[in-house]
């Protein structure tokens, strides 16, 4: 798992209960929304995947919807290991 995302999804639970700015806010959400980290675990079953519903898969959470590396540092990483990353999250 990417460190960041290790920081907001810590191993046992993989949830630190604490809200963040994750850089998904919307036209529709207030400036000063922050949204509170969910589990990894069974998010297999939780599709679609960010508060919106916008990113359809864990993939599109890991490559297109962070841009800026908010969800966890993903952006230095190949695609094998965004294959892997993906794999291991939804073994959870």
């Amino acid at each position: 798992m990417s460190i960041a995302a290790a920081g907001c999804h810590p191993p046992g639970l993989f949830i630190d209960l604490q809200p963040h700015d994750v850089g998904t806010r919307r036209s529709f959400d207030r400036p000063s929304d922050r949204f509170y980290t969910p589990t990894l675990i069974e998010v297999w079953r939780t599709a679609p995947y960010l508060h919106d519903g916008s990113a359809a898969t864990i993939r599109d959470v890991v490559t297109t919807h962070n841009p800026d590396d908010k969800l966890g540092t993903t952006s230095n990483l190949s695609a094998k290991e965004k294959d892997d990353l993906c794999a291991y999250v939804l073994s959870l």
